[in-house]
Order: structure tokens, then C-alpha cells, then sequence
């Protein structure tokens, strides 16, 4: 049928045009003769009134009237927040996974935010164009009662659908200001992409339960989104605000998860200067510091981090039992978990390369991290004992002081040596020294059966291990000038061995 107003095609069966909306005159209908012969109907009553186009017509695209322009806005904003939603839980999700997880939420910089930029478009453009093209309609539309069909009335299609959501990019812009200033001056309200697309956004005969449903539907998606998002961020891995400078490749680590250690150096005292290097002697105490990153907080916010740290000697002995310490309790976001070590090298540690074992376990993310960074010592190559032997035995006239062998009556004698080879039991050792003073002609001058106790706990029992010993005599008025015998002798209640050496001096 031809409109007499625009010259536009119609269907026989359409009430209104499609191109102007002008009321079309009735079609005539068709009578059924006998033997299926047609026969045409009488024409109507001369005074029959012919009904006029109302002044205001409504546009119906068949049996669907054009959506109102506020419907469509309410539409939109409700979609915008569904898709603002999505959003936070990809953008919480890639920011946990990547970093840039931030106080409140996560940061909006960097390649996880573009990320997760990236992705929301994509999702919000399938969720357009499947829902038009399916259903005809979005969550939004749904609730408002709209939906998306061509021209004459039939579903969208994915094709359709396809053209209309691509030109939206056009549409949207100025926060739909083209979409809205095309729409207003169609008579169809249609938008660009509706132009494009040969579609139009009609109402539809949505009942009240329908629509509450689906209102339904958008709370849920929206609470359920929220909830996720706020699950995500408070389960996220911290990131650390300002410089954080990762692991130097000399120290191996590995982790289950995105914990992370980072700023670490060997310093000079606990909160002392960075050391140039990693270089100690026997004696010197070792000092460590570094940061955690990557760790959840629970729901009160706080994370809850246990530390292992052991350090072992180049024989791969434990040289301190395994220290343990946590943190928990709060914590200001984006700050990192400071972790720290401090130990004393023995006397008897022997030369080479030490490892120490950082463990930490992050409770809420149930993560590990272990890193194992290594110091030197240097110090001479030490004789493996066989048994227990005096080592070093040298008298002077002061402790630590050079060897001498001549004295004066009345001076201070001391003695230093090492025990070497005592066996433990129960990590204690168990041994005495005795001292002997011998005159020029052998007799004994002076006996000491228990100079000294030797028997001490140790955790730390490597195969050099020896005991530091010190000891002073002083040289009395009435003693002859002559050469003298200093004999110390050691017993090992262990393994019940002695050993006995002995060194001349001489009083002058």
C-alpha cells in the first residue's frame, strides 16, 4: 500500500506508514464465493465517513509505538551502571592478578588498568549487541519495557545489532549528546546506529511482573558484582606504594603466589648503613634487611604474614636453630611487611659461602615465598681433628697480647689456646682442663686438676668446632730464675680420651 502523504511502500495489513507515521486508509476486505471464485465487495455507503489522521499521530512501526526518549535514557543509565559494575570486578580482578590493587580500590594507570579497560568494553559490546539481537533488549531495557526491532516491526538480528552498537562509539559521544540530538529531530527518534541499522526502539507490552523481575535480576547482578569486587580487593595482593627494588638475580626465590621480596641488602648493625659487600669474619655478627609484597589482608584489613629464617654453613649445617616470627595486626595500604635478620658468626665458623633460608607464608592467600641469599666468610683453612687436641697454646703478658717466653718474678702469665675434637652428648660436651707447673728440674710446682670446666651446649657442633680458652698464673716472689714447664691437659668425659701439651717459659 502506498501512502498518500510520503509515497512510501507499506504492508496491505499496516495501519500507519512507516516513513512519515500518517494513518493509512483500511484495506478492503475480501469476500469468499463458493467454489473458491472471489468475488470483490460491495463499495461502501456514499455517506460512510472516511477517518481523518489525527493532528498528533503516534508512530507505530506495525503493531510496536516508538519509545519515549525518557524510557531510553532510564534504559541507559541503568545499563551504564550494570556495565560500571563489570568494570569494578574486572578492574579489581586484573589489578589483583597484575598490581595496582590501591586503598580503595584499584589504580587507574598503567598496563592493568588498560587491561582492564579493554576488557569492559569488550564485554559491555557483547552484552549489547547479544541482547538486542536475541532478545531485543538489555537489562535496561527490560525493566523500562523497550526493546530493539527493524523497521517493519520484525527482531533486531544479529546483523542489525551489529551495525547499531558499532555506531554507538559516534552515538555516545558527549555522553550521548549526537545520539540524543539525531533521535530528537527523527520522527522515529531513531539515533545514528538506529539509521544505520534500519532499526527503532519501540515499546513493548511488558507486564508489571515481568518488569519487577527483571528488576530483580539487575539488584542481584549489581549486589553480586559489589560483593565480588569487594571479596577480590580484600583478598588482593599488596602493592607497594613508591620504589620497591626487586630481588638481584644472585639470589634465587620462588613463590606460589604474587608475594614478592624486594629491597633487600646487608646492612652494618640492625638499622645500620648498607654494607659495600657481603664479607664476614668468624665473630662478626651478619645483618639483613628486606620487604614483602604481594600479600592479602583479611577482613579487618590486616595481613597475616609467619617468617622461617635459618642460615646454614658451606657443609650445609644449620649454624642457629630455625627463628620464627609473624605479623600480624594492621598495616597502611600499599606500605610493605619490613622483614629483618640479625646473627653472630661463631668463632669457629669455617671459611666459604653461607646460605641463609627466607620462608614466608602469607595465611590469607595460603602463598609462600623462599629466597636464599648467601654471605662469604673468610677465615684460614681449618684441620678436621680426629680427637681432642690443644691447638695454639701461647703464653704473653697480657690477654691477646704477642707470645713471650721470659717473665719477670712477680709478672702475670697468660695463656691462650684452643680445644679442638670434643664430642657432644645431648648437644653438650663434656670435658676439663687441668695445669700443671713444672720447675727446671721436672718436679711440680704448682697442680690444678680443675683449671677448668670445658663442657658447654652448642647447637651449632660442625666438624671444626673448638673451644676458646684463657687462663693466667701469676709467678711468685720466692721462684727460682730458670726455664719452666707449662703443662695443660684436656680429658673428653665423652669419648674418655686426654690429650696433654705442654710450653716453656722462663723466669728472669
Amino acid at each position: 500500500m502506498i501512502c498518500g502523504s510520503c509515497g512510501a511502500s507499506n504492508a496491505d495489513a499496516a495501519r500507519f506508514c512507516t516513513g512519515c507515521g500518517a494513518q493509512l486508509p483500511a484495506a478492503l476486505p475480501v469476500q469468499a464465493a463458493s467454489a473458491g471464485a472471489l468475488i470483490p465487495p460491495s463499495p461502501a455507503p456514499a455517506s460512510a465517513p472516511v477517518p481523518a489522521a489525527p493532528s498528533s499521530p503516534v508512530p507505530l512501526i506495525g503493531v510496536f509505538g516508538v519509545a519515549r526518549m525518557g524510557d531510553r535514557l532510564i534504559a541507559t543509565i541503568l545499563d551504564s551502571i550494570f556495565l560500571g559494575v563489570v568494570f569494578a570486578v574486572i578492574g579489581m580482578y586484573t589489578a589483583a592478578r597484575m598490581g595496582g590493587v590501591t586503598h580503595s580500590g584499584f589504580s587507574l594507570n598503567g598496563a592493568p588498568a588498560v587491561l582492564a579497560m579493554g576488557a569492559t568494553l569488550l564485554v559491555g559490546f557483547l552484552y549489547y549487541v547479544l541482547g538486542e539481537a536475541i532478545a531485543g533488549s538489555t537489562l535496561g531495557k527490560s525493566i523500562t519495557g523497550i526493546q530493539v526491532r527493524e523497521k517493519t516491526g520484525a527482531r533486531c538480528g544479529m546483523k542489525r545489532s551489529l551495525i547499531r552498537n558499532l555506531l554507538r562509539i559516534v552515538d555516545a559521544i558527549g555522553v550521548y549528546l549526537v545520539g540524543f540530538l539525531i533521535a530528537i529531530f527523527s520522527k522515529t527518534r531513531q539515533r545514528l546506529g538506529d539509521h544505520a541499522a534500519g532499526t527503532v526502539v519501540v515499546e513493548r507490552n511488558t507486564s508489571k511482573a515481568v518488569r519487577i523481575f527483571f528488576v530483580i535480576v539487575w539488584l542481584a547482578m549489581i549486589g553480586g558484582g559489589l560483593t565480588g569486587a569487594y571479596v577480590i580487593h580484600r583478598g588482593a595482593p599488596e602493592t607497594v606504594n613508591g620504589e620497591f627494588v626487586a630481588l638481584p638475580s644472585t639470589i634465587p626465590a620462588a613463590s606460589t603466589g604474587r608475594l614478592r621480596a624486594g629491597n633487600f641488602a646487608f646492612i652494618e648493625g640492625n638499622g645500620g648503613l648498607v654494607r659495600p659487600n657481603a664479607v664476614f669474619k668468624p665473630g662478626d655478627q651478619v645483618f639483613l634487611k628486606y620487604d614483602i609484597a604481594g600479600f592479602a589482608r583479611d577482613a579487618q584489613k590486616a595481613p597475616h604474614l609467619s617468617f622461617q629464617l635459618t642460615a646454614a654453613d658451606p657443609a650445609g649445617v644449620a649454624i642457629h636453630q630455625p627463628w620464627t616470627t609473624r605479623f600480624d595486626g594492621p598495616l597502611p595500604r600499599g606500605a610493605p611487611v619490613n622483614g629483618s635478620l640479625g646473627l653472630e658468626l661463631a668463632s669457629f665458623a669455617p671459611p666459604g659461602s653461607y646460605k641463609i633460608n627466607v620462608k614466608v607464608h602469607d595465611e590469607v592467600n595460603n602463598t609462600d615465598l623462599e629466597m636464599m641469599p648467601v654471605f662469604q666468610v673468610n677465615a684460614p683453612a681449618v684441620t678436621v681433628p680426629q680427637g681432642p687436641e690443644i691447638r695454639d697454646l701461647q703464653l704473653s703478658r697480657s690477654r691477646n697480647g704477642p707470645v713471650e717466653t721470659g717473665f719477670d718474678i712477680g709478672a702475670t702469665v697468660y695463656m691462650t689456646c684452643k680445644v679442638f675434637g670434643l664430642h657432644f652428648r645431648d648437644e653438650r660436651t663434656s670435658a676439663r682442663m687441668s695445669h700443671k707447673v713444672l720447675g727446671p728440674e721436672g718436679q711440680i710446682l704448682l697442680d690444678t686438676p680443675d683449671f677448668l670446666d670445658l663442657s658447654k651446649q652448642e647447637y651449632y657442633r660442625p666438624a671444626t668446632y673448638w673451644v676458646p680458652v684463657w687462663g693466667d698464673v701469676t709467678i711468685p716472689s720466692d721462684m727460682k730464675k730458670g726455664i719452666y714447664t707449662d703443662q695443660y691437659s684436656v680429658v673428653d668425659n665423652v669419648t674418655n680420651q686426654t690429650v696433654t701439651q705442654e710450653v716453656k717459659f722462663e723466669v728472669r
